[in-house]
Formats: C-alpha cells, structure tokens, sequence
C-alpha cells in the first residue's frame, strides 16, 4: 500500500515550537535571552494599562519588563523562541491580542495566544533545510501528541495514496 507523505516545513517547524514553548511557560523554565541593547517601547495610556493589568503573564512567558515613567517600559529579556529582531513586534502583537481579549480569559488561554504569535517566527516555507535538519524535523514532529495541525490549525502533513494519486494524474476515473 504505497503512500506519499508531502510535509510542509513552516507548519510542521511552527507546531513543533509551539508546544516546546507552550511547555516552558507551563514548566515555568522559559529559556530566556537577555537583551543587548534593553528595547524601550513607550505605550499609550491603554496599552500601559493592560500591559500592567497582565505583567504576570508576561512575565510567565519569558519577558523581563521594566516599568519606566508613566507610559514607557523597557524589555531586558525576552523568550529565546521570538528572536531579537523582531522582539517589540511581537511585543506589541501580544499587547493588542490581550487587550482583543477582554477580560475574564484564562491565563491559560492568554499563554496558548502568546506562543501562536511567538511561534509566527518559524522557519519560513522557502527556507531551504539540509537532510540532517528535515530528519530533526520529523523526529521532533513525530514526538508530539498531535502533529498533525499547527497551531492555526493548518495542515503540517498531507497523506496521498497510490490511489489519490493515479486519480489526480487521470490515469483511473
């Protein structure tokens, strides 16, 4: 019963980081980086407020904030997961996915949100991996409960039978 299986790479990657990081929040061991330079972001008075109203969640994630005047708050470290480049980015995508939100949610829920964005990072569709990389890939993939969708629920992995295929090519009615 032959089968190809097509995968596809940023879904897979992205799932695959989604639950490593998922688990360090729960775990409370976030692998963390420090900043180089601390990344200043100044809020507006909403966005400062929903910032404070959730820096516990923050600071679950993996985000070292400091409070810094009235509307400014400087970040010394981050969740190693986003990148530097594209910390306040992402900081600011999670401020306005809290604040969407409302109030009431879980901080479960708020945690399951944060890495959906953090894990916006993944390796992209066009990247290309070396052999060793896609079979680290796959192990890692095959090591979850559900590796079959990523975090936004797309597909990671496509099955077709011998069957499918005769059927897409014509071959068979």
């Amino acid at each position: 019963n032959k089968m190809l299986y097509l995968i596809d790479q940023h879904a897979a990657h992205e799932k695959v980081m989604f639950e490593k990081y998922i688990k360090e929040i729960r775990d409370h061991r976030v692998v963390v980086q420090t900043m180089l330079v601390p990344l200043v972001i100044e809020l507006d008075i909403d966005d400062y407020s929903y910032y404070k109203e959730n820096s516990q969640v923050f600071r679950d994630a993996g985000f070292l904030v400091e409070e810094f005047g009235s509307d400014t708050v400087v970040v010394k470290e981050a969740p190693y997961v986003i990148g530097r480049s594209k910390c306040k980015n992402i900081f600011l995508s999670i401020l306005d996915n809290l604040k969407n939100m409302g109030s009431g949610k879980t901080e479960e829920y708020k945690y399951d949100a944060i890495a959906r964005m953090a894990c916006r990072s993944a390796v992209k569709a066009q990247e290309e991996l070396t052999t060793e990389e896609m079979k680290e890939l796959l192990k890692d993939l095959a090591s979850l409960d559900e590796p079959f969708h990523c975090p936004h629920g797309r597909p990671t992995i496509l099955k077709l039978s011998l069957y499918e295929m005769e059927k897409l090519f014509k071959r068979i009615q």
